[in-house]
């Protein structure tokens, strides 16, 4: 997945293509971690798109030093924008 201004993401997405309903999935300060693609598939389940954003850039800890740091170190105005084009995509109408 894309910004607006071209700055690429990955994303973990779950949930049929033509549901009207979507769910945005955040991540703790660990990461994306095994809980979170099993709650985008709870949310799937039960007919959401269901999409958890990595905002670490694949990066996992169980560290809560290193976790600390990550959180510290967050472009915020960069983590908007992509939560700003996952919620762009959520909405974006589908056929249903």
């Amino acid at each position: 997945m894309q910004t607006a201004d071209g700055i690429g993401f990955a994303v973990y997405l779950a949930g049929p293509e033509d549901t009207r309903r979507g769910i945005l999935i955040l991540h703790e300060w660990w990461g994306v971690k095994d809980h979170n693609r099993d709650w985008a598939e709870r949310f799937a389940a039960l007919d959401y798109r269901a999409m958890v954003v990595d905002l670490y850039d694949g990066r996992t800890t169980d560290d809560a030093e290193q976790a600390s740091q990550w959180m510290r170190e967050i472009d915020q105005s960069v983590a908007d924008r992509k939560l700003r084009a996952a919620l762009d995509y959520l909405k974006a109408p589908r056929d249903a």
